[in-house]
């Protein structure tokens, strides 16, 4: 029974991560792939852009806090659950995939934050496009590695 407790808690950890990365993808995505390939025009999505890096500068604070203590916490419930309960090859995989991301994120987010911190809407839009496309290859790769935890988290629970 606690050994179900604790994969409801880390996969509702890992979904809401997947769910958080997910919403705000979803909120770049018409912009994204003009800015990481360069084949933007600037006249025509300057106001989209400027509007995006204010609600990325809104968010700054809040969004790095919520994800961070959702995966650490599917962390430590799935680190409990291999220690006492089911140290099977996905749980174990679980564990060290959340590690590495949260290791990844903890060395890569802060420079982006600080970044983002000090671009204004003012600024030229080279400079508005090389603060955002960090900030949003790493929501979506967020995405992706949180929906792969969540789904190798109930995929041992079901094998």
């Amino acid at each position: 029974m606690t050994a179900l407790l604790l994969t409801a808690l880390a996969a509702g950890c890992y979904g809401i991560a997947a769910g958080v990365f997910y919403v705000l993808h979803s909120l770049e995505r018409p912009v994204y792939a003009s800015l990481v390939n360069d084949t933007i025009d600037a006249a025509v999505m300057s106001p989209s852009i400027r509007v995006l890096l204010v609600l990325q500068q809104f968010h700054k604070q809040r969004i790095p806090l919520v994800v961070s203590v959702a995966m650490f916490l599917g962390l430590v419930s799935s680190s409990i659950r291999v220690v006492f309960h089911h140290a099977s090859f996905l749980s174990i995989i679980v564990v060290l995939m959340t590690a590495l991301v949260l290791s990844f994120a903890a060395i890569v987010v802060p420079p982006a934050l600080r970044r983002l911190s000090k671009t204004v809407p003012e600024d030229p839009f080279p400079e508005i496009q090389a603060t955002l496309v960090p900030l949003l290859s790493l929501h979506r790769n967020g995405a992706v590695l949180a929906s792969i935890l969540l789904l190798l988290q109930v995929a041992d629970t079901t094998l």
